[in-house]
């Protein structure tokens, strides 16, 4: 698979790059490689190291990846403090909350609504998402044949 500057996709690459970034104190940076480790992205996973990161950034997403399953209702808070409609990473963090009920009442249309900002930020995995609850008809109206 290609990238579009026509340059081989190396993922486990693209993210020992970032890890220097991070380290240095980028907020935003140590966030990405944060999830990356949390969720085994292009590496294998490793709460340790992955926490690290985490706690290392400011983003708010960052502290709502902390929180989440320790604390799901301070997670939630967290994200309710920093809602930045514009910022694609928070608009997912809140949709996944409401869409699985961590730390919140579970709210298929209201998760549609932040996935939606997310995905039209362009934010990839919410792309995802919200297709899922289209195809199930969860929040949204049903959209498959």
């Amino acid at each position: 698979m290609y990238g579009r500057s026509g340059v081989a996709q190396n993922w486990k690459r693209g993210l020992e790059l970032l890890q220097p970034l991070a380290d240095a104190g980028d907020h935003t940076t140590a966030m990405i490689v944060g999830m990356c480790l949390w969720y085994g992205l292009c590496v294998v996973e490793d709460d340790a190291r992955a926490q690290h990161y985490l706690q290392q950034s400011s983003h708010p997403v960052a502290r709502w990846a902390c929180l989440l399953n320790q604390d799901n209702a301070a997670a939630y808070q967290c994200l309710l403090q920093a809602d930045n409609q514009s910022d694609p990473f928070v608009q997912f963090a809140l949709g996944y909350s409401l869409e699985f009920g961590n730390g919140v009442a579970k709210d298929d249309a209201a998760a549609a609504q932040c996935y939606l900002r997310a995905a039209h930020a362009g934010h990839v995995l919410t792309c995802f998402c919200i297709g899922v609850l289209y195809r199930e008809g969860r929040g949204v109206q049903q959209d498959h044949p």
